[in-house]
């Protein structure tokens, strides 16, 4: 009861941008899963791990007692966004071929699984 009196403006206007931009990373993912002509229902959507991580962030996320959490989660963000291009980038020299859709698509559905796993824990040990 004790947190929902610490509910401000400023949480709920950063909880609903992270909404917004995880929407817009899930909205991403499926225009990538159209135009490689998947079932998108068997794929990452059908995982509970996904439902259950963005539950546990976005609780996290409200809980948060210090500022500039979107700061923060927009740096790693960020950093694995890089991490990731490195990756994409030295598979394919290894491979010597051109990265397609079907590359980038996986490794964009990578990238989400990361991403989903590592920001309830980033947000735990922030709260800690």
């Amino acid at each position: 009861m004790k947190y929902l009196r610490k509910l401000t403006v400023e949480k709920i206007s950063s909880l609903m941008i992270f909404s917004v931009w995880l929407w817009g990373m899930f909205y991403v993912w499926l225009i990538l899963m159209h135009n490689v002509e998947e079932k998108v229902g068997a794929t990452l959507l059908s995982s509970p791990f996904i439902y259950a991580a963005l539950s546990v962030s976005l609780i996290l996320f409200l809980l948060q007692e210090k500022a500039g959490v979107l700061k923060e989660l927009a740096i790693v963000t960020f950093s694995l966004v890089i991490i990731f291009l490195h990756l994409i980038l030295i598979f394919n020299i290894l491979l010597l071929r051109f990265p397609d859709i079907y590359d980038f698509s996986f490794y964009y559905e990578c990238f989400l699984i990361v991403f989903l796993g590592v920001t309830p824990m980033y947000l735990l040990l922030r709260i800690i």
